[in-house]
């Protein structure tokens, strides 16, 4: 492919895409937006796995974008877990 980066549905693990993609490609995904829906708990987790199977190496995102009936708060608590974290 003749691209720079790679958006990441959720149904594809980052773990996986980066072997297919290769290093040198930015990866940018790939939480399921449906997690939004859920917990705390739940949400920080899924951002956590994301972020690990990714290596730190990508863009975290949800892999379909923010459903416009989205809870506020859980959008809050998504990006302070993706700026928590820490390899």
């Amino acid at each position: 492919m003749n691209v720079n980066s790679l958006s990441i549905d959720w149904k594809i693990s980052m773990k996986k895409a980066r072997e297919v993609a290769g290093k040198s490609m930015v990866l940018c995904g790939n939480v399921d937006p449906i997690i939004l829906y859920g917990s705390e708990k739940n949400i920080i987790s899924a951002v956590n796995q994301c972020i690990h199977e990714a290596n730190g190496y990508h863009i975290l995102n949800l892999g379909h974008g923010v459903e416009k009936d989205t809870p506020e708060e859980a959008v809050r608590i998504f990006v302070n877990a993706a700026k928590e974290f820490k390899l």
